[in-house]
């Protein structure tokens, strides 16, 4: 099982395209995104870019894995 999670947490790293969460800081048209999500006006936020430079296993007991990361700004 290790194996495999160590497979999938490699697969992640690098560059990758990720779409803010509507109650997220990003300005669109000059607004606050979770502003108008508040008021039930959600705009369609667009991709973009991130990088995960880390991701592996720090620790594990039993069931809970820790994990280790170092991300770009604005990664969610």
């Amino acid at each position: 099982m290790a194996e495999a999670l160590d497979a999938a947490l490699a697969s992640m790293r690098g560059e990758q395209m990720q779409v803010p969460p509507q109650y997220s800081a990003v300005r669109v048209d000059g607004e606050r995104a979770y502003r108008a999500a508040r008021r039930g006006r959600a705009p369609a936020l667009q991709a973009r870019p991130v990088r995960i430079s880390l991701l592996e296993r720090a620790a594990r007991d039993g069931d809970v894995v820790t994990l280790e990361l170092e991300v770009s700004k604005g990664t969610y």
